[in-house]
């Protein structure tokens, strides 16, 4: 059996829970191949991968990965026919509104059957202190847990689906959570970015000018040779602040850094991840 890896990662930590997840299905599962696309990669985002009924992908994302990503394309370079596919989200503590179910209404659009999804705890990219040094030995126990379930589910269910409905983890009892609901659902995909003045970076004097955080960007808006970034292509996500080994690169906006200062007080009491099968 294939499993295909199929993440946007821009700090690392969406890549590792996912491969924890494809290692636990292969305690109960033997014979697996285990292949992966990395979606920071524009090539990948431009090529067009087809999954067959046999195959199982899963999926990893960032729960702002519509603002934060660029989200058409990623779903637009998969397609499947019949096949299974796991949904998960990382986010940081707080809280990841409707992203599974944005997920699964995409994917399903493209030939996948979603048999189970899950929102996983990674450490805030804005600000370490949110969620700090999660995944934990608890996160990756359950990450690795989830995998034997799917695979438990792959052996003994004939008919493979997703029995648990999916939430949407915001604020409720509020019209106002209805309609942003519907919005981010139907929402044409790539119709969000972050403003313009909030993705403000500056290269420090650690920057060795090794060319990393150049690759690593996902949209192509680092030049190296003149140390800038172009604030009309970023997308915030960060990535090159955290591929940086240097620590050559600082992100600068107030207003987003104030903001996620702020979280540290709002989303202080520990969130456990959460799993639909």
């Amino acid at each position: 059996m294939k499993i295909h890896l199929i993440y946007f990662s821009p700090g690392g930590t969406t890549q590792r829970t996912v491969r924890k997840i494809a290692e636990g299905i292969t305690f109960n599962l033997s014979n697996c191949v285990i292949l992966e696309y990395d979606m920071l990669d524009r090539t990948n985002r431009k090529l067009n991968f087809e999954f067959p009924k046999e195959d199982l992908v899963i999926l990893g994302m960032m729960t702002l990965v519509q603002p934060f990503g660029p989200v058409r394309e990623i779903f637009q370079a998969i397609r499947g026919n019949h096949t299974p596919i796991v949904g998960v989200v990382l986010y940081g503590n707080g809280m990841y509104g409707n992203s599974l179910r944005v997920m699964k209404h995409q994917v399903e659009k493209r030939g996948f059957e979603m048999i189970a999804a899950a929102a996983f705890i990674g450490q805030m990219t804005y600000d370490a202190r949110v969620a700090n040094k999660r995944p934990d030995e608890k996160d990756i126990s359950l990450q690795l847990n989830f995998g034997e379930q799917i695979s438990q589910k792959l052996i003994h269910e004939k008919k493979l689906q997703l029995r648990s409905k999916l939430k949407t983890d915001w604020p409720k009892n509020t019209i106002f959570h209805y309609l942003k609901t519907a919005f981010f659902l139907y929402a044409p995909l790539g119709s969000m970015k972050v403003p313009k003045p909030f993705n403000s970076l500056d290269f420090n004097s650690n920057c060795i000018e090794c060319g990393l955080c150049e690759k690593r960007c996902p949209v192509g808006a680092i030049d190296l040779q003149k140390k800038q970034s172009d604030s009309k292509l970023c997308i915030g996500c960060l990535a090159c602040v955290n591929g940086c080994k240097q620590r050559g690169i600082n992100y600068t906006n107030r207003f987003m850094k104030k903001a996620a200062s702020d979280c540290v007080k709002f989303f202080a009491e520990r969130r456990e991840s959460e799993i639909f099968l």
